[in-house]
């Protein structure tokens, strides 16, 4: 269940990451609005209204949470290099690997032998 669970907000995160955009852009006009209005407040001298302060920190939260937010690409490359390290870490890869190295070396010196 829990594979199962994972790879449903594996195909939702485009969906999340383009509603955080949109919210992004959304409260990003907002706040620049509202700080065209708070300047007009403070010309006339008076105070902008403290809930001006709410929207603020609503831009600012889900600003953090679009940049936070990976994409399904991002994922998928933390995911494919997190399996990539682990295989490389077991046994059989070191034996594959050393037996490689062996077969490159026995290459290379034969080359050396045939160049002299």
């Amino acid at each position: 269940m829990n594979e199962t669970f994972m790879l449903y907000l594996f195909t939702r995160l485009n969906s999340l990451s383009n509603l955080l955009d949109m919210l992004c852009f959304i409260t990003g006009i907002s706040s620049i609005v509202v700080v065209v209005a708070a300047l007009i407040y403070a010309s006339d001298g008076d105070t902008y209204p403290t809930a001006f302060h709410k929207l603020w920190w609503a831009c600012a939260v889900i600003t953090i949470l679009n940049i936070i937010t990976p994409t399904q690409k991002d994922v998928a490359l933390i995911l494919a290099g997190s399996t990539i390290v682990s295989i490389a870490k077991t046994d059989d890869a070191k034996r594959i690997t050393s037996k490689s190295v062996q077969v490159v070396e026995q290459y290379l010196d034969v080359l050396l032998k045939e160049k002299k």
